[in-house]
């Protein structure tokens, strides 16, 4: 697949759907209890009533786990029961003034017995808690993915941090003078300049190989860039370096471009295959996907390593060596980035027979045809 798929492959943040729904059922149940409000009594006092027992439920709930978290009070909550039953409460300002309210509200309309409504609740509570010890009420993974998504403490999340905290903002600010110094002593190889970038394969399959000659002849490694040495977490001047290769096109003409893997796909896949981790294929493929988007996000934000990357994401499944379809990817991005992506500072520079138009107003080149153009001065 390529890029203009990629809407198709990598989700993107779930949106409001699901509340828009509800607010739609909502509004659809309000209206047939008004249709039928003649044939049901007292439709307030219903309504005040169950959501009395719906909050009873939940705080029977949070008994039962405030029972557990008192054993961890001290590791978990500083000592602080206090805070442990907040925890397991989870109550709000919201939800104590909803209690409040839908009280006085059935207090005022009620005309059944205190003792039957206490029975109700025993009853409310009783399915709740039995629907929760069956696993009747554990969350579907769609809210489980949703939870980690928004609150960002799913794998793919931290993997992406991590690549980007502890590798990628230490090494990308300085790629391009390496690669200035090993063009000064190897006869300007990499001469296309849109080219001096990090190329990071992300395959969905998260397939690592050591040697990328096993996936694609095509593919040839060619040298090492001088290594970067920081000192980091203790470990004095620790090293860092960039592998450069050749890749060759159908008439084994050779392109060149600075590329690796993004290690922490090798962990995902370490991971599924640990049974103690509870990781199947299904979660590596998902944490995958969200482990691009992530890391996609970071960069195109990072002031130190924005234009000094780029992401190549493919499927990863293909028969090693045989399609040669990573080789053609590769050469798809190089010729990409050396046909679309200009420097303004080199096609800007006047010449000696222009210095005396420098006042004069840039003219906006626009075409009719998909070929992109530039912004140059008008010459005189």
């Amino acid at each position: 697949f390529g890029l203009q798929n990629m809407s198709a492959i990598i989700p993107q943040p779930r949106g409001n759907r699901a509340n828009q729904m509800a607010y739609f059922i909502i509004t659809v149940i309000l209206m047939l209890l008004w249709i039928f409000r003649n044939i049901m009594d007292n439709v307030l006092e219903v309504i005040a009533l169950h959501i009395l027992l719906l909050q009873g439920a939940a705080i029977m709930k949070g008994i039962c786990n405030f029972a557990e978290e008192v054993n961890h009070v001290q590791p978990r909550y500083g000592g602080s029961y206090w805070k442990a039953l907040e925890a397991c409460l989870n109550l709000s300002k919201y939800d104590v003034m909803k209690i409040v309210f839908a009280g006085v509200l059935w207090w005022h309309f009620s005309s059944s017995l205190f003792v039957v409504w206490f029975l109700h609740l025993l009853v409310s509570c009783l399915c709740h808690l039995l629907n929760n010890v069956l696993g009747v009420l554990k969350p579907s993974p769609v809210e489980v993915s949703e939870i980690y998504e928004r609150n960002r403490i799913g794998v793919a999340h931290g993997l992406a941090w991590s690549y980007y905290l502890g590798y990628l903002k230490l090494v990308l600010p300085e790629l391009e003078d390496r690669i200035k110094s090993y063009n000064v002593s190897h006869g300007n190889l990499l001469k296309h300049k849109e080219t001096w970038r990090l190329h990071i394969l992300l395959p969905l399959s998260c397939s690592i190989f050591d040697n990328l000659a096993d996936v694609d002849s095509n593919i040839e490694f060619l040298d090492n860039l001088s290594e970067l040495q920081i000192n980091r977490a203790g470990i004095k001047g620790r090293s860092y370096k960039h592998s450069l290769y050749q890749v060759l096109d159908e008439d084994k003409r050779p392109h060149y471009c600075i590329l690796e893997y993004a290690t922490p796909l090798k962990s995902l896949l370490e991971m599924s295959k640990e049974a103690s981790a509870e990781f199947t294929k299904e979660d590596r493929l998902e944490q995958t996907k969200l482990f691009y988007r992530t890391l996609k996000d970071i960069l195109d934000n990072s002031q130190e390593c924005r234009g000094r990357f780029r992401l190549v994401i493919y499927d990863g499944r293909e028969d090693s060596g045989k399609s040669h379809f990573l080789s053609k990817e590769l050469l798809r991005h190089l010729n990409q980035q050396q046909k679309e992506e200009y420097f303004m500072s080199e096609q800007t520079q006047p010449n000696s027979s222009s210095t005396s138009c420098l006042s004069t107003e840039p003219q906006l080149m626009i075409s009719d045809t998909d070929a992109p153009h530039t912004l140059k001065r008008q010459v005189c």
